[in-house]
């Protein structure tokens, strides 16, 4: 990261600020991209994952829509904003999303639900995330609800530019660590709490 980030007795509302003002001098969006499709790939070749929550990314975060079609035996399902909750589809094609809540293409409410119970990995955005596995969402809330419901064997893994990874960021007992974190900067980090 460029300059001094809040230390850390700063706030989410500091660190968030930063962080968009970080994202905003991103210029190799596709590069970090690609070499974190790249890491998911092989933890999927690596791991007995079979049902993949992903997501379908704003203009300022990684890009994996492209696993759900070059990756097709898996099981693959993205969130609709349902109210406060997500409510996850599974979806064979990306030509399947739809405009929806905050701007994010979604599956329509048609497609097969599946139980955020069934999946094995849910791959997370985030504003921040740090080498503990903290995560610092927009602060809505959707995921650490979707991951207080999740089986306790079900990997959660943070998906960042490198300019988004922080050695420290602030939590609350509600929020939900990440089990790793798959940066653009071409590696994975495994936090203390990593899981099966």
């Amino acid at each position: 990261m460029q300059g001094t980030s809040p230390g850390p007795e700063s706030g989410k509302s500091d660190w968030r600020r930063w962080l968009r003002q970080e994202l905003a001098t991103i210029d190799d969006h596709g590069t970090q991209s690609a070499v974190i499709r790249d890491q998911i790939a092989t933890l999927l070749s690596e791991r007995k994952l079979r049902c993949i929550a992903t997501y379908s990314a704003l203009a300022n975060e990684p890009q994996l829509l492209e696993l759900v079609s070059e990756l097709p035996h898996f099981r693959w399902t993205l969130p609709r904003v349902d109210g406060e909750q997500l409510v996850f589809h599974q979806v064979d094609h990306p030509d399947q999303l739809k405009p929806g809540a905050f701007g994010i293409a979604e599956p329509p409410s048609d497609l097969e639900v599946v139980a955020v119970h069934d999946i094995d990995l849910i791959l997370c955005p985030g504003l921040g995330f740090d080498r503990h596995g903290v995560r610092l969402g927009k602060g809505k809330g959707h995921y650490d609800r979707a991951l207080a419901n999740a089986r306790p064997d079900t990997l959660s893994a943070g998906i960042a530019f490198y300019q988004q990874l922080a050695d420290e960021l602030p939590s609350e007992p509600h929020d939900r660590p990440m089990n790793l974190v798959i940066s653009g900067a071409g590696t994975t980090i495994w936090p203390l709490q990593s899981g099966s």
